[in-house]
């Protein structure tokens, strides 16, 4: 059982070590992340220590099913028909804080980028900016390394991305267009019971240099590379994976291309562990493409942590600063991009341990239809 109580008191004892009054959780994923339910408008917690999910009319009867948190308040715009008064508040967010803070200059935490501008000037106008603090890395860092049953819906969603990828690779052929591929790989994992982390990528031909492409109503073509990209999200958790495949006939250039990605992903993958800087996978796969002369079309960094979000921190950049910790998963993905010609990206998740790492998905490397 996830632990939320963990979390919510983690919360509370941070109120009391930094003298917050009321502290507002408005960042959709940290919501979830401490009260396991997904589409919340605010997680405030009182004067007293009480935290309030604040939610739609329409979703107080799903919250009250799912969420852990015992005092769930709809926010409406008139009284509302069976409803405990207790389980209503007419007004919005703002409005709330304000009745708890009950005409008291209070110190409110808040996330400073995701409360919403016109929020964040009603709160500084109430309050006084100076009693607005923003806690926007509270949540974020609780979040960076990953319980075991975290670790394990992680893996879940990792294994229901593999099969629906190899459910849709035998469609794969000149003629079939990638909307269709990518619907394949989708319609598998709602079947599984999830739903796509994120829109499927199949970018194929000379759509196979863009980084973040989409996939189109353009049909495959006989040697063509296509980057295809894909992740389900189980449990509110999610999976990121990314392999390249080869229409036959292939150059040899496409090939040599491919193994040098592939290397770059093991040199990359071999450094990661616990206590290791995080900016050196993405120096050892920067330094391999400036030796190979394509550093010019490398244009991301090298990867980035997963969780509930496809991107989360760490960022594996050469500017990062930090080290890795256990239980950190991220993703490794070094790529090459050349306008008009393609591009190839290889992609996998990496749980971070105290030994080293563990490479959590599992799929082949090369693919040659």
């Amino acid at each position: 059982m996830i632990m939320y109580k963990d979390r919510i008191n983690a919360i509370t004892k941070y109120m009391d070590e930094n003298a917050i009054d009321i502290l507002i959780i408005s960042a959709q994923s940290n919501i979830f992340y401490l009260t396991g339910f997904e589409g919340g408008l605010g997680l405030i917690f009182d004067l007293d220590r009480v935290p309030y999910l604040l939610v739609p009319r329409l979703d107080f009867e799903r919250a009250s099913y799912i969420s852990n948190i015992e005092n769930i308040v709809a926010l409406t715009k008139e009284k509302a028909e069976f409803l405990p008064s207790e389980n209503i508040f007419i007004g919005d967010l703002i409005d709330f804080i304000e009745k708890l803070a009950s005409n008291k200059r209070v110190k409110i935490g808040l996330e400073k980028f995701s409360i919403g501008f016109k929020n964040y000037i009603r709160l500084k106008e109430e309050f006084g900016e100076k009693n607005l603090i923003d806690i926007s890395s509270l949540v974020r860092d609780m979040r960076i390394t990953k319980n075991m049953e975290e670790i394990q819906l992680i893996k879940n969603a990792i294994n229901i991305s593999e099969k629906a990828f190899q459910h849709a690779i035998d469609l794969i052929k000149p003629g079939v267009k990638e909307c269709e591929v990518a619907g394949e790989i989708e319609y598998f994992m709602r079947k599984m019971g999830c739903r796509p982390a994120f829109e499927t990528i199949v970018a194929s031909g000379k759509f196979s240099a863009f980084p973040h492409g989409f996939a189109s109503e353009k049909r495959i073509e006989s040697g063509d590379i296509i980057v295809i990209d894909f992740g389900a999200r189980y449990k509110g958790y999610v999976a990121d994976i990314t392999r390249t495949v080869f229409v036959k006939p292939i150059s040899s250039r496409k090939r040599e291309l491919l193994r040098m990605v592939m290397e770059a992903q093991e040199k990359a993958i071999d450094v990661l562990g616990e206590g290791i800087d995080i900016c050196e996978p993405d120096k050892i796969v920067r330094e391999m493409f400036r030796e190979k002369n394509y550093l010019a079309f490398y244009n991301h960094s090298t990867g980035h942590g997963i969780g509930i979000d496809v991107h989360e921190p760490p960022r594996l950049y050469f500017k990062a600063e930090g080290k890795f910790k256990n239980g950190m998963i991220v993703t490794v993905e070094p790529g090459i991009y050349i306008p008009g010609y393609g591009g190839i990206r290889v992609e996998d998740d990496v749980l971070i341990t105290s030994e080293g790492h563990r490479v959590l998905s599992s799929l082949e490397k090369e693919y040659i239809l």
